[in-house]
């Protein structure tokens, strides 16, 4: 997981977001994020479930191919390899063309659109752990695990007081 993107209510020349709707928008890999909001956890896809899965089986399939080839002592090899490298390149500018055009929409028009996969409200968490740039995220039987960039862990960990105040540990 790698992470982070910090934006207090975004787009300000359109004013989507309510003003002072805090947003907090953690990347988790090429296939969805975590918003962060003052209603809760928010979920959002970044890749349709078919795009997923034929990224999935696509770059499996290339790659299984090419230590195939490589082993065999076949010069194809070189065409799979080749061929997942090209696919991870395009999976990387295919989600943040998506990233990008996710960031211009409010939580409300997410969730209109069936971009959230998972809602949780600040009274269903259990648990927040914060420890240098990690955050731990408990409720029910279920838990995320994010990983901040450096820089917005003071932010983080200022939205996460102010939210959830005797269910946040800090830990060294």
């Amino acid at each position: 997981m790698f992470v982070v993107q910090y934006q207090r209510w975004y787009c300000p020349a359109e004013n989507r977001y309510p003003e002072g709707m805090t947003v907090l928008k953690v990347k988790d890999g090429p296939y969805w994020d975590y918003w962060l909001t003052d209603d809760g956890i928010l979920r959002v896809k970044v890749l349709s479930d078919w795009s997923r899965y034929a990224f999935m089986v696509s770059g499996d399939l290339a790659a299984i191919l090419s230590f195939l080839y490589f082993l065999a002592a076949s010069p194809l090899f070189i065409l799979f390899l080749t061929a997942t490298l090209v696919e991870l390149i395009v999976l990387y500018a295919v989600t943040r063309s998506r990233r990008r055009a996710l960031l211009l929409l409010s939580p409300e028009n997410l969730v209109r659109q069936g971009r959230i996969s998972r809602r949780v409200t600040w009274t269903q968490v259990s648990s927040v752990e914060l420890k240098g740039a990690r955050v731990t995220i408990r409720w029910d039987t279920r838990k995320i695990r994010l990983r901040l960039a450096m820089g917005f862990v003071p932010s983080v960990h200022e939205f996460l007081r102010l939210r959830v105040p005797q269910r946040l540990t800090l830990r060294a």
